[in-house]
Parts: C-alpha cells; structure tokens; sequence
C-alpha cells in the first residue's frame, strides 16, 4: 500500500476505520496489561523515560561508596613481568601507548644514631656513561634539585664527600656536559649544599632516559646531609624538578608513586610513571584502589597542601586550616606555631635533646618549617600510606594517598601480630565556630584643602603600632592593596612628599619590639598615589587586642598625588585578598572575614568589625546575600549581570566589578559612555558628571544560591550637591592597570550597606542597612535606605543564531566505514577575497588550528594533500604573534606551528575582533590523512569563541544537529539552536529540551551519566563523567572494568584491530540527570549501535581510555550526538538535548562523498519548510484534500501512542475521542 497518496476517499475512510478499531484494542490491552505504570516523553521515539529506575546496586553503592577524588588512579599501562596483572592499570590515550613504569626497590638504611627514627630510605641510579657504578639515593618529594656527591666534593678543599662509598665522577663520564652555572640549594631539614650544575643521563635499572638531565654536583656540604654518610645523592621529585620533563618526554605518565619502607616492611619501591599496585590496599568489593586527590597550592617551592583539623584522640585542635608541606626526606612531622596546643592535649613531655616523651618518643615536634603557619609531614608519617605526585600536563597538581597494603613484602616479614594499619575516614565537615568579632569606629574625616564635597571625606579607625601604647594612628581601609603603610620618621624628614602636615606618626625608634628589615619598597594606590619607604616588622593593637605575630609594615619616607594632601590619614591598611591580615585573623581564632558599615548621612560613625560583621547596622541580622567573588590575588571582584538605568538595561554582558574601600566614586570605565547617554548627564571641564534629572540605579548581582537581587542605589543618592550643581557619584574612569576591564564599586556604594569580605568562603556579604548611629545624630528624617530586591530572572533575548551547513565527507585513506566520516562546515578567514575552509568542529579543544602555507611547504606532516589551504600573505588584516605552539587532539593527532590573529566570517557574518589561531607547519598523526580537514576550530569552554559571540550579541550556545543515517547534511548554529531538526508534531513544538549541568572543567563539556543499561541490563558502577566530543568517532568506555562487563553484557567479541564484533545489537540506554533533577534515558537503537563492516556489525563503542587529564572519563562521541538535536550552552552551563527529527536540509537519497559547500543561511523562523519531494496536483479537489502525507500519518501515530500511554480508564474515552479529532483533521 502506498501511503504518499490516497486518491479514494472511500478507500481512505475505510482505513480510518480499521486503524480505529487497532488502537482502541490497544488502549484495552494498555489498560488490563501494562507491564510499567511509568510516564513516557517522546523523546527520539519512545528513546526517553522520564523516571529513575530502581538499581538496588548503584543505590548501595552510591549510597556506602563516599565521593572520593581520584588521581590517576590506574597507573600502569602494562605491568613488569614480575607483578601481577591489576586493575590499576593506567590506559593510554586513544592512540598513544605509554610504557609502563620503571620500579625501583627502596631500602631503608640506619645511620650510626641509635634512634630509629632516623633511618633513612635510599634507591639505587646510575649516571653518566659509566654504568658499572650505581649511587644510592634519597627519594625528596619537598626539593626540585638531583644532587649528587661528585669529585668536587670529595677532592675539595672542605673533603664533605670523603665519608661516602662512591661519589659521581664526572670526568669518569664521557656524556657529561658543563653548563657552567652554580647554585646553593637549601633542604627541608635545613641542610645546604653549593654544587655545579651540568647535564647527563639517567639510567633506572637497564633503561637509559633518551634526553640529558640537569644535574647539580656538590662540592661542599653543610647539616644532616654531610653526616648521613649513605647519601650518595638527592634525587628531588618536586613538581619542578627536571625529571618530570624526562618521565613525560620517554611516553611515561607523569605520576610518580611511593611506597617507603615501614615498620611492617623495611622494603618499599617508587615508581617513575605510574605506581606500585603491590602496596595498595584493594577493597575486594570495588576491584580498584581508592586515592584521596589533594591538590597541592600553586606557585610554591614545596608539595604543599591543606590540613583541615588535627585531633589528639577525640579532641580538635583549635586552630584554622593551615597549609602542610609533604615530604619524604624529612623523618618528623613539625607542628611549628601549633606544636604548644598539640603537646599539651598530648600529655608530652620535651627531652633535653629536644625529642617529646609521652609512653614513647613522639614522631612529632616543635620545629618550625621554611614557611610560616605551615607545618612539615614527613617520612614517619607518609611511610603509613601509599602516596603519588601527580604532575599532569595542563591540570592541577596533587598529591594522592591510598590505603597501604600492609600484608604484601618482597621480604620474609617477622610473625607475630601486626600493629594496626593507619587509616583514613571521610569525616562530616566540621561546624566552624569563631569569637565575635573585634569592632572598631569608622570615624568620617574632612581633608583640608578639597572643597568638592564628593571628595572631601575620608573615613578612618584607629590601631596601636608597635610596643609604645601612645603611637595611635589613624588608618584607612583599603580593600584594593595588600600592604600595610604608615606615616613615619622618614616621611617627616622628607622635603619632597613629607608627611609634616599629620598630627601623628609612627616613630619607630620609640618602639622596642620594631624590628628593620633593611628592604625598600613602595606602594601603589587605586587613586593614582603613591608611597616609598622602607620595610620593617611590629605588632599592632585593635583597642585592647592584640595580634601574636608581628606585621610588615612600610614606613614611608615619600607620599605623592592625592595621598600627600589628605592629612588626616596617617597610614593604610592593605585588606586586599593576599594582604597578611588574613593570616593573622586566622592564627588568633578569628574568622577571616571583615566587616564595612562605613559612616553615612547623617551619622558620621559607622565601624569596621575585623573577624565577622557588625550586625547592629544590619536592618536583618539573617539576611545577608553571599556574592561569589572571582579569582583574583588581590582585588575582590564580583561579577555584575546587569546595571539598569532607572528602567533601562544598559546593553553589555556580565562585567567584573572590583569592591574598592578607598575610591571615593563608582567608576565605569568602558562601559560609561552608554550610563551617562542614558542617564543624560554631562561632563564638566574637571571630569565631573552633572546630572539634570537624578534616577534609581540598579545593580543585579547573582547570589551563589542562584537568585538574582538588585542592588538599588535611590535616586537622591546618586549625586552630591555642590554649588548648586547634582555632581554624579558616578564617573568614567577605567580600572587599574592590571584589571583594566573592571569597574570599581567603591565608598558611594558600600556605605549603602552593611558590607562584608568574607576570604575563608570567597564571597562578598551584602546587608541592607538599618538607621542605626552609635552616637546621636542631628534631628529631622533620615534619608530612604537603600535596598536590595530579590528579581525574577531576567528573560535574555538573543538574535537568531548564525547556521552554516555540516557536510559529511569521506576521508581519502580509510576503508573502516567507522573511521571514515568527517562533518565540516565552511568559514571565510582574513581579508582581501576572504580565504574558504573547510572546518572541523570539535568541542575538546579551545584553540583554532589551519592548514596554512607554512604547512604546505613542511616536509614531514605536510597540508601539500588539501584542497584549501590559508595563505597568511594574502590577507592585508593578518598580524603575526610570533608564538609557537602546538595542539593535542583527543583521536592522538597533534599539530605545530605559528601563532597569529586574522577575522573570521561565517557566511557574510563577520566577528568585530580578530581571532587567535594556529597556522599548521606539521600536522601528525589522523589528521595528517584526513585530507577534507583544512582547519579545526576549538570549541572547548575556555575557546575564544564563547567571547566573540558574546561581543557581537549573541548567546553562548552552539548547537549541532550532526549529519546521520538520514541524511548527509546536518547544521552548527553559532549562538543557539536550529530548530528545524527539531522534532515537531502538526508544526506544534511538542518535544522539550531537556537541560544537562555541565561539571567544572576548563575544556570539556561534560555531563554525568547516572546509569547505563545494555538491553535491559544496568552496568554496576558509581556516577561517571562523560565528555562531549564532535571530533570523536565513537563512544569510548576506558579500559578498567566498566567496559569490561559493558563488553561482557554485550557479548561481544574483540578483534585484532581493537574494535568489537556484535553478535546480537540491542538497545543501549543512557541515564542523564537534568538540572530539575529528572531523569531522562536517552537510547541508541540497536540497529544504530553498529556498523555494518565486511559482514560484521562492528560495534560504535570501544574500550580506549579518556584523555590523560580526564582519565576515568568516557567518551560520548559523535554517535551519541548525531542522534539529538544537541546544544553546548556556556552561558546556563549546560548541554541541552532536543528529540530529532528526519528533517533533511538537501535531501541525499543515497550515500555520495561531499567535495563543496553551498551558501550559509541564518533562520529567522521556526516553521517547517516546504517539503522536500513535490506532489502532482491532484485532477479533483476534494481528492487533493483527502491525501495523505507518510510524515502526518507518522505523526498520528505518535499522538496516539502519546494520548494511550496515559494509561486510566477514565482517560480512555477521551484519548479516542481526542484521536478521532486529529484523525478527521486529517482526512479533511
């Protein structure tokens, strides 16, 4: 039967009736049998559930199993033949095979002390060319430096060396070169040693690094290091140490992994490029080790990472978290400025050879580390666990800790009973409790030669420097520096910038606890002044409290620019977020946050509460809003949605705001021409802004709960009255130098509010402020507070989005159908007759790369194969950066080249700002053969392009509905979404669009998957994080046991190219939570879960690992997106997934290989357009009427599945009544 065309009404009525007769039998069996009782969105055809299927054993595990952060956990790509086969085998990138690690025995060595604590733990190398000697050295996780005991030592003058049993000759080694340089490197333990430094290879066992390493040979030692005889040399493993470049450049993992020997054990291994399974403890149950990842600060000489509580049997020690340095060269744990509480709940008592005694000598002291407030772990505790250093290129570094394995000895072990293993215990985090605050005055100033009355108030509180109690000075605030700066001696004496016009001083001479640092210095402010001085130590005092620790201070000897004339301030207290104010609240007890309620009209007295916030001037003390603040090392910065203008949206996109206590304005820098149009203001010749008719203006600020408040500013505060005149409180003054695109929030807003900078929790705490005066204030009404607003989020509305055509080409080399595919699009780059590529999207990297005229000339991993490539000479708008670089694709390809910046059109749309991009000199690997690839434009969530369209308006979404079995174009809207690929029922947009939460990563989209079922079979497994790539062309599961029982489930089989054969396809369904929390199940039908290869139903999905930075993440790859109609939102931070339809932009009946692009067009509707195929006209209207579309037959289908699988008797009726309404729509 041919459904396109019904010529015979009757015959057409005749089927009406029969289809009738189907469903109502169906409704009956719906009603009596139905298997679920579950409500179904059409979602891919029946491909969605919206449910949570019951799996009592991902319950259990999710519910037993805590949220542990994993290291690179699985660190062996292939284990020694003397090691058995483990599940922690790291697996290698998609094309990349990394060796396995190199495991070294370490032994552990007494030295002549009688005190076992101060074994040390040695493994042996060789260097140079003289293999027949090996040198025993210390594993140092807390030094950068391999330094080794040479002949400078050992034949010097000092003779420090001549107590070892072998020294590195380098004039022994025919491969040693000299770079001439020397060095002083310092220890942990506090010992030093001068060396010179050179370069020679390193040999573990029999294998030889290929490259030189940077070597340091001492010639004279001083400390513990010189008397430890069995130290042959220190073999530094910190994160900047030269043997991470050699790990990573011979193909190894760049872990590092450490068992020391122990008191169960005196053997224990290292494991350059991965770790040793032998000493882990492997919960039976769960198959694989579990770390705990911590990450280690940044910028620091040491592995430093944070220790949140110490308890002493049950009890806490009552101190903030403090940093901890990890090391396995020094044998104690040092408490430092701790140490006093830790010995006295300890019940210890200090030997005379400074050891502490409880029952037995303590593994802990009092010694103090290189840094301040931060404490040492080292051997004696570390030798407990199995710990790693992970120095992964482009990602966090961390230290992990495992669970020891304390059964597994390469050494008959003495019998007996063990002593229990340490352990570690995710525990509830604490409820941190902290004193009240300490409170003190903000007093209002008037400086003395300022007669603009918007510039003329300073507001001020008072501190005690230093031991001499009559030293009181009066400090400003300032949230924008980080140094602390005072009016001094010096500055009196100065005859240029003198400080003479102050009432007081700091003198240091009249303080005996100040102690001179002999450092210069100088300071610069927001305001453009500026001080210089010299730095010295000395305790300060709030009222009668004070700080333990001495603070750096400048003492100014000369003050320039507005500074110098506002004489009421005799020094400034930097509270920017490096300042050491933080420290020092946190080293007393205190929380580290500070409180603003700066004086306002008309009270002149407000306070500044150092620890919390003074909630007298709160006008509720549990309302306060938490801002997030950004990133930034000094200033704090939120992040402002939107400023209104009475009711108008100024037209820009979210900004950073940085919250100033020392800027007497609200400056907004790039974004003030459109305020002050809006406003109707105009400038004056002193920079100032008259206002002619005052208005409300409006702040909207996100909360870290998600709501939006507006932060209004009442119009009779938005300008001061001088001479008359309403003078803004706003100008046009842009941001510092370091933050220029940043406007400054400074004392005009904060007075506002009851204002808090809260560092511990990284947000900014907004109060409305009450009427509340510490002293009495002048009769009459107090002026309208300012308030904020909780708003309804506001409703953003974008242009339509740019669409260009996804074509399918076919590359030249493969005859894996799998393999064989690429989806381009075409871009117009640089000037002059725009240059036309065709791009490949992909969403796993952020940079843009082109086959360029430096690759067309290359001869190894030439472009000379491309039909288009850009020729950087023939754009006038090209500027070169003179930067190489490379990009790492996630297939394994990789390419290199130079940097350089030219505009990007996307059809006739050009971008206003140029692009960063590569231009390929070399090109390797897959890409190399993929000869229809002419460029790849990045799309990873650090890309520029989020930023681009942005600028140009548009949102920061962009969608793809890629080329499939149905047709061999598809579409990627820059901006959105194109809604023709969505799935439509009588040209009603009846599908939703479900909304994904993207996790936390600086490159990839990804999404978690909650379950994945084969057939009808759940995979046991914890939540796992699966990356979007429309670069990929498969779905790959990692090679631990995931995919091992997804494989077995399947029954498939593995061939000797690595795919998998499927005997029987069926169903694969994934479960993905959306942000609502709804479940949603998106199925891969059988007969699209594999190709059909030589007879084979090669399977889509494979066992290759996620990248090295993202290891245990699988692969959602362009199978599982050409399914959808799929959206990257940056903006929501979401992946949205939209039910796809069968709509074909230029229909393709049968497979051909695309060579060119046609035009690029831009939807400006969402109607479906005209059909693809035209119909004859019929000879008789009433017959026209009666014909029947196969797409609407297809569509009554589903509406009436969709009205039956409501599922109630009392639903029954009118569902076919409803479907006989469409069924005679239909026929009419």
């Amino acid at each position: 039967m041919n459904f396109y065309k019904i010529k015979n009404k009757c015959y057409f009525f005749f089927y009406c009736v029969i289809i009738l007769i189907c469903c109502l039998e169906f409704s009956f069996l719906l009603v009596f049998f139905k298997p679920f009782n579950q409500n179904y969105i059409n979602f891919n055809r029946d491909v969605v559930k919206k449910h949570k299927p019951k799996n009592y054993k991902l319950d259990l595990l999710k519910k037993n199993n805590p949220k542990i952060l994993d290291i690179n956990q699985d660190a062996l790509s292939e284990t020694p033949a003397d090691i058995p086969s483990s599940p922690t085998n790291i697996p290698p990138s998609p094309t990349q095979t990394f060796l396995p690690p190199q495991i070294l025995s370490i032994d552990s060595t007494k030295t002549n002390d009688t005190n076992d604590t101060n074994s040390i733990s040695l493994f042996k190398v060789e260097i140079g060319s003289n293999l027949s000697l090996s040198y025993d050295l210390i594993p140092d996780i807390s030094s950068n430096y391999i330094g080794l005991c040479s002949q400078l030592c050992y034949r010097g003058e000092v003779d420090s060396c001549n107590n070892r049993r072998d020294y590195f000759d380098s004039e022994n080694s025919t491969s040693f070169v000299s770079n001439g340089k020397t060095e002083t490197i310092i220890y942990l333990d506090g010992s030093f040693a001068s060396a010179a430094n050179g370069f020679d290879y390193i040999t573990f066992n029999n294998y030889t690094f290929k490259d030189k390493t940077l070597l340091s040979l001492f010639d004279e030692m001083n400390g513990t290091l010189e008397t430890h005889g069995a130290i042959e040399g220190v073999m530094g493993l910190g994160f900047n140490s030269p043997i991470w470049d050699q790990i990573a450049s011979d193909d190894y993992l760049q872990v590092i992994g450490i068992a020391l020997p122990n008191f169960i054990c005196s053997v224990g291994s290292i494991a350059f490029g991965g770790i040793d399974p032998r000493y882990i403890s492997i919960d039976p149950s769960n198959s694989q080790p579990e770390f705990n990842n911590m990450p280690t600060l940044n910028d620091t000489d040491y592995p430093i990472i944070e220790i949140n509580t110490i308890w002493v049997n049950n009890t806490p020690l009552d101190f903030p978290v403090i940093n901890a340095i990890i090391s396995t060269s020094y044998n104690k744990v040092s408490l430092g400025n701790f140490s006093t509480e830790f010995f006295t709940k300890l019940g210890a008592n200090k030997t005379s050879d400074g050891n502490w005694i409880g029952q037995c000598i303590s593994i802990f002291d009092d010694k103090f580390g290189p840094l301040n407030n931060t404490i040492i772990i080292g051997a004696l505790f570390v030798q407990n666990f199995y710990i790693t250093a992970n120095n992964a290129k482009n990602a966090t570094r961390t230290i992990g800790i495992a669970e020891r394995n304390e059964v597994f000895c390469p050494l008959p072990g003495p019998t007996g009973v063990k002593p229990a293993p340490p352990q570690t215990t995710i525990l509830p985090k604490p409820t941190q409790t902290f004193p009240p605050p300490q409170i003190l005055e903000l007093n209002t100033f008037n400086t003395d030669n300022q007669i603009n009355q918007s510039q003329s108030l300073e507001y001020l509180f008072q501190v005690q420097i230093g031991s001499n109690s009559s030293q009181m000075l009066n400090i400003m605030p300032d949230t924008c520096i980080n140094d602390i700066g005072v009016c001094s001696e010096l500055c009196y004496q100065s005859t240029t910038g003198s400080c003479n016009n102050r009432q007081h001083i700091f003198d240091s001479k009249n303080s005996s606890s100040f102690s001179p640092n002999d450092t210069t210095g100088s300071i610069n402010y927001l305001d453009g002044s500026f001080a210089n001085g010299s730095f010295g130590n000395d305790f300060i005092t709030l009222n009668n409290f004070g700080f333990e620790t001495k603070f750096l201070l400048l003492l100014f000897s000369q003050i320039n620019g507005t500074l110098q004339t506002e004489s009421a301030i005799e020094g400034v207290m930097g509270l920017g977020l490096s300042s050491q104010i933080w420290n020092q609240l946190a080293s007393v007890g205190y929380d580290q946050a500070i409180g603003f309620a700066f004086p306002n009209y008309p009270c002149p007295v407000g306070s500044i509460a150092f620890g919390g916030i003074d909630s007298r001037f709160s006008n509720n003390s549990n309302e306060t809003y938490s801002v997030p603040t950004l990133n930034d090392s000094i200033y704090p910065k939120i992040a402002i949605d939107a400023i209104w203008v009475n009711e108008t949206r100024l037209d820009f996109p979210e900004i950073e705001a940085i919250i100033s206590t020392n800027y007497d304005k609200i400056s907004l820098g790039n974004y003030s021409t459109e305020f002050f149009e809006v406003l109707g203001a105009n400038k004056t010749s002193n920079g100032s802004w008259v206002v002619p008719n005052p208005v409300d203006i409006i702040f909207n600020l996100v909360t870290v709960s998600g709501l939006i408040i507006g932060v209004t500013i009442p119009s009779d505060s938005t300008c001061n009255m001088i001479q008359g005149l309403c003078i803004s409180i706003f100008d046009d003054s842009p941001g510092p130098l370091n933050s220029t695109n940043s406007i400054i929030l400074g004392i005009p807003f904060i007075q506002l509010f009851n204002f808090i900078v809260n560092k511990r929790e990284s947000i900014i705490g907004i109060a409305d402020r009450n009427n509340f005066c510490p002293i009495p204030t002048p009769t009459g009404m107090p002026p309208v507070p300012s308030q904020t607003t909780i708003l309804p989020q506001p409703t953003q509305t974008f242009p339509p989005p740019q669409i260009l055509y996804l074509s399918r080409f076919k590359t030249d080399n493969q005859s894996n159908q799998s393999q064989s595919l690429e989806y381009l699009f075409q871009v117009q780059i640089g000037s002059n007759s725009a240059q036309t590529l065709n791009i490949m999207p992909d969403t796993c990297i952020n940079d843009i790369g082109v086959c360029s005229e430096l690759c067309n000339q290359s001869i190894t991993g030439s472009c000379n194969n491309r039909h288009h490539i850009f020729d950087s000479k023939n754009s006038s708008s090209f500027s070169q950066n003179s930067t190489t670089g490379s990009i790492n694709y996630l297939d394994g390809s990789s390419a290199k080249g130079l940097f350089g910046n030219d505009f990007i059109i996307l059809d006739n749309f050009g971008f206003a700002n140029k692009f960063s991009f590569l231009l390929f000199s070399q090109i390797n690997g897959i890409l190399q053969a993929e000869s229809a690839v002419e460029g790849i434009m990045g799309l990873g969530l650090s890309s520029q392009i989020w930023n681009q369209l942005t600028s140009n308006g548009y949102d920061q979404a962009i969608g793809f509905a890629l080329p499939n079995s149905v047709c061999d174009f598809g579409s990627i809207a820059f901006g959105g979404i194109d809604q023709r690929f969505n799935n439509k029922l009588f040209n009603v947009d009846s599908n939703e669009i479900f909304s994904i939460p993207t996790l936390n990563d600086s490159t990839y989209p990804k999404i978690k998957i909650d379950a994945i079922w084969v057939n009808e079979t759940p995979l046991e497994f914890p939540i796992k994080d699966a990356i979007i790539s429309t670069n990929y062309d498969k779905i790959s599961l990692g090679n631990g046991n995931f995919s091992k029982e997804f494989f077995k489930i399947l029954g498939a089989t593995k061939l000797k190219d690595g795919s998998w054969l499927v005997s029987n396809p069926v169903d694969i369904l994934f479960n993905l939570a959306t942000g609502s929390g709804e479940v949603v199940e998106a199925k891969i039908p059988s007969n699209l879960t594999c190709n059909i290869i030589n007879e084979k139903c090669i399977s889509i999905f494979d066992d290759l690992p996620g990248p090295l930075n993202s290891i245990n993440s699988i692969i959602l790859g362009k199978p599982f997106i050409q399914l959808y109609n799929f959206v990257v939102n940056k903006r929501k931070n979401v992946v949205e997934i939209a039910d796809r339809n069968n709509f074909c932009p230029i229909p393709t009946p049968t497979f051909t290989t695309v060579t060119s692009f046609t035009t690029t067009f831009t939807i400006t509707t969402t109607e479906e357009p005209s059909p693809t195929e035209t119909e004859e006209p019929d000879d008789e209207d009433e017959e026209g009427r009666a014909a029947m579309t196969a797409e609407q037959l297809e569509a009554f289908y589903l509406a009436l599945a969709h009205l039956f699988k409501l599922g109630s008797k009392e639903e029954e009726g009118s569902s076919v009544a409803l479907a006989g309404g469409l069924l005679a729509h239909l026929c009419l």
